[in-house]
């Protein structure tokens, strides 16, 4: 496997927040970009792992964000 996205499935893991597409800090945008425009240098399979381990993050942090949203707007109605 490509060792860029064994570090890239790793750091995810470890350090998920910083793959969070809104954040302004996000340190991993052109490495992701790279792998989601699927490049000639990787695999179908080290492709799909790592867009797929992205995806899931993002869903992640969205279904927080949502929850996060739906509790301010609850304790605002009280």
């Amino acid at each position: 496997m490509n060792r860029g996205v064994e570090i890239l499935l790793a750091r995810m893991d470890s350090n998920p927040e910083e793959f969070v597409l809104n954040d302004k800090n996000y340190r991993w945008k052109v490495e992701i970009e790279v792998v989601l425009n699927k490049a000639s240098f990787l695999t179908q399979e080290e492709t799909l792992l790592c867009a797929e381990k992205f995806r899931s993050l993002q869903g992640e942090w969205f279904s927080k964000h949502v929850m996060k949203k739906l509790l301010v707007a609850e304790q605002e109605d009280k």
